[in-house]
């Protein structure tokens, strides 16, 4: 940004905000890219919304539901696989614990 700029559009508190919403962003998709945090797809029907999440390999007693003031959170673990691992070419699953908190 120019400092001397008079084109109104741009700012320094507009270059500050999109600075700040890039390195969040990219904080947030870091952890949904680690892992760690269990990706979601909301929906509304006509009298309920559907909250679908991607948990590949985790059993069903594995998995934790809480709603608690306004809330859903979705939390577990995933274990990691028995056997021996010395054949595994390639794992990009992580194992362990998960939560994610949805606003209702």
């Amino acid at each position: 940004m120019n400092a001397n700029s008079t084109n109104p559009r741009f700012s320094l508190f507009d270059e500050l905000d999109r600075g700040l919403n890039h390195l969040v962003s990219e904080v947030l998709n870091q952890d949904v890219r680690k892992g760690n945090v269990p990706l979601l797809t909301v929906f509304e029907l006509d009298n309920a919304y559907v909250v679908e999440c991607d948990l590949p390999g985790v059993k069903l007693e594995d998995i934790s539901l809480l709603v608690e003031d306004g809330v859903l959170q979705i939390s577990g673990e995933r274990a990691a696989p028995d056997g021996d691992e010395t054949h595994v070419t390639l794992d990009e699953r992580t194992y362990g614990m998960f939560s994610r908190k949805l606003k209702l």
